[in-house]
């Protein structure tokens, strides 16, 4: 049996998108109400000022980062332009995008978020949400809805927490020795990439990724052959949608996931752009 919760809004929820967002939202808990957290479903609001707008991949970057914990166990850390992503590569939905003139407002709805978190009785549960400023942006809104069932579906235990990293300074291989967290099943990688191609350059700030499983050279994946844009899905996003996740690509494991548990997973990369900040967002499940 499904249950909606909202675990933040305004005094007025139905005249309003969320509860205020203009600081940071300290951790606070998430008192269960299913045997399964299913699903977080986030919205967010900014007023733009009278003489400017604001992109709003830009905007997104106001949520900085949503935390879910389980005990001190930080089992979700990813800020806005991430979860949106993290929404249309896993759940094929992107909720409404509304990018406003000046004066007006803008406004990203319905973001879900893949939990499947399944409840133990002797752990606590608690959220958080830090806010950035954005400049031009003010008088900033989140709406939180926790989605509670019964059943975990086919991937119990999702995990997604970014890892920020600065690229060489040289472009070329780069040895990153980052390990994935040996805690389950790697299940997809999502790559934010700052430089991605154009119309007239093909460049990424990363230009591949090396898997390798103890040490061992396994698979490589380059950044133009990410897996994650099924079919028609691109382009039900819409402009807007298009631009917050123009900077992703996404390889999607579900057929065939990586054993991060019982086998050491690294990465290496090949550099597109010296200097330059990109995320890699391994998403696993736990077992």
């Amino acid at each position: 049996m499904k249950f909606f919760e909202q675990l933040y809004q305004g005094n007025s929820p139905f005249n309003s998108l969320g509860g205020a967002f203009t600081a940071n939202l300290s951790e606070r808990e998430l008192i269960p109400k299913g045997k399964v957290l299913k699903n977080l479903i986030i919205s967010l609001k900014g007023d733009l000022a009278a003489t400017t707008t604001v992109a709003v991949e830009t905007f997104l970057d106001v949520l900085l980062p949503l935390v879910v914990k389980k005990g001190q166990d930080t089992i979700m850390q990813l800020r806005g332009r991430d979860l949106f992503a993290l929404s249309f590569f896993m759940e094929s939905k992107a909720g409404r995008c509304i990018e406003g003139g000046a004066g007006e407002d803008d406004k990203v709805e319905g973001i879900t978020i893949p939990m499947n978190l399944v409840i133990e009785a002797d752990q606590n549960y608690s959220w958080g949400a830090t806010r950035a400023a954005v400049g031009n942006i003010s008088g900033e809104q989140l709406g939180i809805e926790a989605e509670w069932n019964d059943e975990p579906g086919a991937l119990e235990n999702i995990s997604a927490v970014e890892q920020p990293l600065t690229t060489a300074g040289a472009t070329g291989p780069t040895s990153l020795n980052v390990i994935i967290p040996q805690i389950g099943d790697l299940i997809g990688l999502m790559v934010f990439n700052t430089t991605v191609p154009t119309a007239t350059a093909d460049t990424h700030s990363l230009t591949e990724i090396k898997f390798l499983q103890d040490g061992e050279l396994k698979d490589v994946f380059h950044m133009s052959q990410g897996k994650g844009l099924h079919g028609g899905a691109l382009a039900n996003l819409g402009a807007v949608g298009r631009d917050i996740i123009n900077n992703y690509s996404f390889f999607d494991f579900r057929e065939s996931p990586y054993d991060a548990k019982a086998k050491r997973i690294s990465l290496d990369i090949e550099v597109g752009v010296a200097s330059e900040a990109v995320r890699l967002i391994p998403i696993i499940k736990r077992k």
